[in-house]
């Protein structure tokens, strides 16, 4: 059985900045000893949960395990922490690390392909 480990607030919602066309967004963490299939699994099964105790469907649910660091990154840096449990909080703290370190040492790399992006489409060569 996968564990939750925690579960974050993020986007507009945990800014105060919602709006009646926002979403809810939330972020889980799970156990990392399964396979990311079991966590696709965990996902659908919790989604229509989620949406029967917030009575919307408007919710964005992401596994923080699979996500890219740049979007953990911000779920960490920038969300709230909604639910942690105790005895897994040495695993979200190790997580958070790992992020951290990740997201840092991919950031001067992302710098560049984002420029390069921006060149191309303000030179015309993008898409086509």
């Amino acid at each position: 059985m996968i564990t939750l480990t925690a579960i974050f607030l993020f986007g507009f919602y945990a800014q105060g900045k919602q709006t009646r066309l926002s979403d809810i967004d939330l972020a889980i963490l799970l156990d990392s000893n399964y396979p990311q299939e079991d966590f696709f699994k965990k996902k659908l099964e919790l989604l229509p949960v989620i949406t029967s105790i917030l009575r919307t469907d408007e919710v964005d649910l992401i596994i923080l395990n699979c996500a890219p660091y740049s979007l953990a990154y911000r779920v960490l840096s920038q969300g709230k922490l909604l639910y942690e449990k105790k005895e897994r909080r040495s695993h979200r703290v190790n997580f958070q690390a790992q992020v951290y370190v990740g997201y840092f040492d991919f950031q001067p790399v992302e710098k560049v392909i984002h420029q390069g992006l921006r060149q191309r489409i303000k030179e015309g060569r993008f898409g086509g």
